[in-house]
């Protein structure tokens, strides 16, 4: 036991359960953002809404948890690391209450905002605690425990709630997590003794509108791309009012004293570096996250929970290799690791260019299967290297830009594929009138071409990436400060 106690800070504690508090609290938050999608039809029809309505459960969630995300650096920094876990904790409880018992469908979104606030604070502020108490030695193997929770609650969400439906009320979902938070903040309050070094600053209040304002307007506005179009009126005006009021937060937290997202971390070359590789991989990883289901629904007319189940193995294996990807690292680097980890993605994805009707569920599976293990290779120590390369005091602001740039990335890679299964939406008819076959027929065929299409982008995106780490990783040692 004595084996497991260490010091930070002159204080000793437990690092393993502190870890197991920490990972069982993130899995809670994680797994929500997944776990309403298979219950939309249910929901619909008990509230009595549509299609467009029920969608904000996840879309609020996704927009306010990456507004909370810039905002998180200046929390660690505030509040002691035990009291602002156990914030988030009881924010997400709140929400959780508040969603099994409101009568209404506003009852229901009002519950998920105070679920996306406790993510937004959840993911940076676990990431910043790994990196701070482990050392550089050992930070790989430590963020694969934390890449194992990341990928497997995700995709342990839907399929949960698939079987949860099937036997109970759809309510029921939101009592599932009730114990595991207890759990956690009971664990948090025996074993949470250390905290990230505070350093008290004024909050800039102008930064804050700003930020809320940039990010919520630029997620909202790619969040409408999949119903309104990339050109419609509304994504345009929410994108430019987006990225005009991003880059005058930019230049505001650039001169000031006391920023609330310090962007000093981006003069460390490495930490950019990391950054694009971990938003392009992003881009790969959940814009094809977001398609794939959706194919093996409407092509292979598999049900919500079973499509769940044929990519579970895939997650599975994403979520176990993380640990071992996370010593691999520790002990090679990511120099070498992470390019064969594009290389398995770019591979993984390549088969899903030539897709058809007919293709074997069999065959979907494994390939992509061989796409996560790639992703294993690479988003965690991607994210190490990155973190590696900033001064501990600096950890915090590097997580939340990090984190920021990830949800930007996932939302753009969506709704960048998403496109693509629109495209024949309005020439169908005119096209099966012309030549005289099945609507039906030509619909089908066209519908999978679309898949394709979007596959190939996914691939692009892989191949990029891939190229990028080839020329980065291409010269030994490079200097960790730009100049």
């Amino acid at each position: 036991m004595n084996k497991n106690k260490e010091t930070y800070d002159g204080v000793s504690y437990n690092r393993s359960a502190l870890m197991i508090v920490i990972l069982l609290g993130a899995f809670c938050i994680i797994m929500n953002q997944t776990l309403l999608i298979t219950a939309y039809p249910t929901i619909m029809k008990d509230l009595n809404i549509s299609l467009s309505n029920v969608q904000w459960l996840t879309t609020l969630f996704l927009l306010v948890s990456g507004i909370t995300i810039p905002l998180s650096a200046y929390l660690m920094k505030q509040i002691k690391s035990k009291y602002l876990f156990l914030t988030a904790l009881n924010l997400f409880l709140m929400g959780v209450l508040i969603c099994y018992f409101g009568p209404s469908f506003n009852y229901l979104l009002f519950g998920r905002l105070l679920q996306g606030i406790a993510s937004g604070i959840m993911l940076p502020l676990i990431q910043t605690i790994v990196l701070t108490l482990f050392k550089k030695s050992e930070r790989g193997t430590a963020m694969g425990f934390v890449g194992l929770v990341v990928a497997l609650a995700p995709a342990i969400g839907p399929t949960l709630s698939g079987y949860i439906i099937t036997y109970f009320n759809w309510k029921t979902l939101f009592l599932i997590t009730i114990p595991l938070i207890l759990l956690s903040e009971i664990g948090a309050l025996l074993f949470f003794k250390v905290s990230i070094p505070l350093k008290q600053s004024k909050l800039d209040i102008p930064s804050v509108f700003l930020s809320i304002i940039g990010f919520g307007s630029l997620l909202y506005s790619i969040s409408l791309v999949s119903t309104k179009g990339w050109f419609s009126k509304e994504v345009l005006i929410f994108l430019f009012i987006g990225c005009t009021v991003i880059i005058s937060f930019i230049v505001r937290e650039l001169k000031i004293s006391n920023p609330l997202l310090n962007l000093n971390v981006f003069s460390y070359s490495i930490f950019s570096v990391s950054v694009f590789l971990s938003a392009i991989s992003y881009i790969a990883l959940l814009g094809f996250e977001s398609i794939l289901p959706d194919y093996i629904q409407k092509v292979h007319l598999e049900s919500p929970i079973d499509s769940g189940l044929i990519l579970l193995p895939g997650s599975i294996v994403m979520g176990l290799m993380n640990p071992v990807t996370g010593k691999l690292f520790d002990r090679f680097g990511g120099r070498f690791l992470i390019p064969i980890g594009l290389t398995l993605l770019s591979l993984g994805t390549f088969p899903f260019l030539f897709i058809t009707e007919t293709t074997p569920i069999l065959f979907i599976a494994i390939f992509y299967a061989i796409r996560l293990l790639g992703i294993s290779m690479v988003l965690m120590p991607v994210t190490t290297t990155g973190m590696n390369a900033l001064p501990n005091d600096m950890i915090s602001n590097g997580t939340a830009a990090n984190n920021t740039l990830r949800q930007i990335a996932s939302s753009f890679g969506t709704a960048v594929l998403v496109t693509f299964l629109s495209s024949h939406a309005q020439t169908t008819p005119k096209q099966s009138l012309a030549i005289g076959c099945s609507t039906l027929a030509i619909k089908e065929s066209l519908e999978v071409v679309d898949y394709r299409h979007a596959f190939a982008m996914a691939f692009v995106f892989c191949i990029v990436a891939l190229i990028s780490s080839l020329i980065i990783f291409r010269k030994k040692g490079p200097n960790t400060k730009m100049r």
